[in-house]
C-alpha cells in the first residue's frame, strides 16, 4: 500500500531532523534525483526542500513514499520502539552513542525497509489532518493576481509585521509552487523562542535558547476562489491574519476571503443514509458513519455513535436532542485500492479532518456531491 502518493514533499523541518550523512546515504538511492549540495559536500536543505516540493523530470515515487513513512516513525513516542527494533544489530554502531528518533527509523529504512513498514501499520497512530477553508464573496468578480515576487515579498513583510508584534520575530519566508488550478503556499515562520536544559559532550548541564522553526501549508485556488489552511498551530490571530493577508495582497480586498460557513451537515439529518452513497466517485467503496455530535438546547455537547447515529440521522426522535442542532460528524471512508480506512471529520462552519493526499481529493469529491462542502 502507498503511504504517501503526493508527488511533492511539503514537510521541510524533517529533512534537518536527520544525520546528514543518513540523508545522503537515504537520496543515493535515487541516483535519478539531482541532489543540490553546496560547495564542501554538504546539504542545501532550502534547496533540496525545494526539489522535493517540486521536482523536475522523472522521479521515482518510491522516494515520496519512503520519506513519508520515515517521517511518520520519526515522532519521539517512536524512540524507544526503533532503539528497541535496531538493537544490537551490526548496522547500528554507525550512529554511535547519539541518536535522534529520526536518524534511528532512517536507519531502519536504509537497512530494513520492510520492518520499519510494518511497525508503522501496528504501531503508528491514525491522526488525521485538520484543514480551515475560506471561500472567496464579493460583488463584484475579481481574479487572482498571481504571486509575483512582489506580491509574494509584500506577504512577508506584512506577516512579519504581525509575527513581530506576537513575539514571533520577523521569521517568515515564503516559497510557491504551481500546480492544476492551484497555488501552495508554504510559509517558514518562527515559533516563541523557548530555552530547554541540554547535556553537554562532557556530561555536564546546559542549556539551549533557539525559535523553533515550523511550516504552514497555504492552498489558493483562484478557480474556485478558494483558499485551505494547514496551520501548526491553529490560533485565532493566525487564521485571520492569512485570511485577511491573502484576500489583501492576490485580490486586493481584506474580506475577499469569507468567514461564512464553508461545511453544512444538514444533509445528514435531511437526505439520512442516502449521503452515506460513493458510487459517484471511483476509487471509493464504502462511507460509514461513525459518530455525530450536537449541541443541545442546554448548550451542551451530546456525541451519538454507531448504530444509534444512523438512527438518528434515519429519523429517531430522542428527548436529550429536542432542539439539538448537529455540529460534526465522523466517518469511515474505504478504498478500492486500500485495506486501511481513512477517518474523516467535518465540522459545521469551516473546518474539517482528513488527510489530504489523491484520497483526499476523492474524499472532497464525495463531500461536494453530497451537498457537505460547496463546489
Amino acid at each position: 500500500m502507498r503511504i504517501y502518493n503526493l508527488h511533492r514533499f511539503l514537510k521541510p523541518e524533517f529533512l534537518r531532523q536527520t544525520a546528514p550523512e543518513l540523508l545522503l546515504a537515504f537520496l543515493r538511492h535515487f541516483p535519478e534525483f539531482d541532489v543540490g549540495l553546496k560547495d564542501g559536500g554538504t546539504i542545501d536543505y532550502d534547496k533540496l526542500g525545494q526539489q522535493l516540493a517540486s521536482p523536475t523530470g522523472k522521479i521515482n515515487t518510491r522516494m515520496f513514499d519512503a520519506l513519508a513513512l520515515i517521517d511518520e516513525m520519526s515522532a519521539d513516542r517512536n524512540f524507544d520502539l526503533l532503539q528497541d527494533t535496531v538493537g544490537n544489530k551490526t548496522y547500528s554502531a554507525k550512529l554511535g552513542a547519539d541518536a535522534s528518533a529520526a536518524d534511528l527509523a532512517l536507519l531502519l529504512w536504509l537497512n530494513e525497509p520492510r520492518k520499519l513498514e510494518q511497525l508503522q501499520a501496528k504501531f503508528s497512530r491514525k491522526a488525521p489532518r485538520s484543514f480551515v477553508y475560506f471561500y472567496g464573496e464579493s460583488i463584484e468578480k475579481k481574479e487572482m493576481r498571481p504571486p509575483s515576487r512582489n506580491l509574494r515579498q509584500k506577504l512577508a513583510r506584512l506577516l512579519n509585521r504581525i509575527f513581530h508584534r506576537k513575539r514571533r520575530g520577523r521569521t517568515v519566508r515564503i516559497v510557491v509552487f504551481e500546480e492544476p488550478d492551484e497555488y501552495c503556499f508554504m510559509l517558514r515562520k518562527g515559533e516563541p523562542l523557548t530555552r530547554d536544559s541540554s547535556i553537554t559532550p562532557e556530561g555536564d548541564t546546559d542549556y539551549v535558547y533557539y525559535r523553533p522553526e515550523r511550516f504552514d501549508i497555504v492552498i489558493l485556488r483562484p478557480k474556485i476562489a478558494e483558499l485551505r489552511l494547514a496551520i501548526y498551530h491553529k490560533t485565532p490571530w493566525i487564521i485571520e491574519a492569512y485570511r485577511t493577508l491573502f484576500g489583501l495582497v492576490f485580490y486586493g480586498d481584506r474580506e475577499f476571503f469569507s468567514s461564512e460557513d464553508v461545511f453544512t451537515l444538514e444533509p445528514l439529518m435531511t437526505n439520512g443514509a442516502t449521503v452515506l452513497s460513493c458510487k459517484e466517485v471511483d476509487g471509493m467503496e464504502s462511507v460509514t458513519l461513525v459518530q455525530c455530535k450536537f449541541a443541545t438546547a442546554k448548550k451542551e455537547i451530546a456525541a451519538i455513535h454507531g448504530n444509534l447515529a444512523m438512527k438518528i440521522v434515519g429519523g429517531l426522535k430522542l428527548e436529550l436532542l429536542e432542539g439539538a442542532k448537529i455540529v460534526s460528524a465522523k466517518f469511515q471512508v474505504k478504498f478500492t485500492d486500500s485495506r486501511a480506512e481513512r477517518m474523516v471529520t467535518v465540522k459545521a462552519g469551516n473546518m474539517a479532518e482528513f488527510k489530504y493526499d489523491d484520497d483526499g481529493r476523492k474524499i472532497e469529491k464525495w463531500l461536494i456531491e453530497k451537498g457537505f462542502k460547496h463546489g
